[in-house]
């Protein structure tokens, strides 16, 4: 958070047909936000596993907020000419997803606002392990306009199609705290549609919780949300950030 984290870096390492992931790797983060000029950012990491040979910084939003801004980025690419990045566009308080259409990302076949009342550097993520045109993503919502209908939510957004125009979006906690707080999030579904994990810090109460999601859409018939740490959601900890990863529906 703030000055420690505003270029909020992510990265996805995939293959780019020749089987091998780790010498193809993209990072999406904010660049520019040192000259007040914050731009999303994606970087190709061709052939090369400490990425000195890449496809140069491509840069796909160039008013994402001035210098004070702090990008929250999460990137996931269901192949190499196919990547979704989801970020926070401070300059409009809009939760954006990109759908690349090239290795590089310099042409996309989408962008599209999730979210355009979300609020002051919401934390973002996004898995699409159930397929490229079944994305599913998380934010801190801090409007009832815009996104999902309740302040201060942790809101799930179910794709149906690959630039996520037309998405159903599920408030799934409705009173977790502002985004001036940056609750983080974390989303892993295994590759499954209707069984999807999600991490999250709830400022309001102070805990960090697990949701298990009993369908596509995170909707509440089914939904279980466990406590699993009773003061790491607090407010001075919200700077952090959380992280999931599910080797199977059982076992995060």
């Amino acid at each position: 958070g703030a000055a420690g984290d505003q270029a909020g870096p992510s990265i996805f390492c995939v293959s780019d047909g020749d089987g091998v992931v780790s010498d193809n790797c993209k990072i999406a983060f904010g660049d520019g936000v040192d000259d007040g000029t914050a731009t999303l950012t994606m970087i190709d990491c061709t052939d090369d596993e400490d990425c000195s040979t890449n496809g140069g910084n491509i840069g796909i939003d160039t008013d994402i907020g001035t210098s004070t801004v702090v990008v929250h980025t999460s990137i996931y690419c269901p192949s190499d000419a196919d990547c979704k990045i989801i970020y926070d566009d401070s300059a409009s308080n809009d939760v954006t997803l990109v759908d690349c259409s090239s290795a590089t990302c310099n042409t996309r076949d989408a962008i599209t606002d999730l979210d355009t009342n979300a609020g002051t550097n919401p934390k973002t993520a996004i898995d699409c392990s159930p397929g490229a045109d079944n994305c599913k993503v998380v934010w801190h919502d801090n409007s009832a306009t815009g996104g999902c209908l309740d302040a201060n939510s942790l809101c799930f957004a179910d794709c149906i199609n690959a630039a996520c125009t037309t998405p159903t979006l599920t408030a799934v906690d409705s009173d977790i705290g502002t985004t001036t707080n940056q609750p983080p999030v974390a989303i892993d579904c295994a590759g499954s549609d209707t069984d999807c994990k999600v991490v999250y810090g709830d400022v309001t109460a102070g805990d960090v919780f697990f949701v298990d999601c009993p369908d596509a859409a995170c909707t509440a018939t089914g939904r279980t949300i466990t406590q699993i740490d009773a003061t790491g959601g607090g407010a001075a900890n919200v700077n952090y950030d959380v992280d999931l990863d599910c080797v199977a529906a059982d076992d995060c």
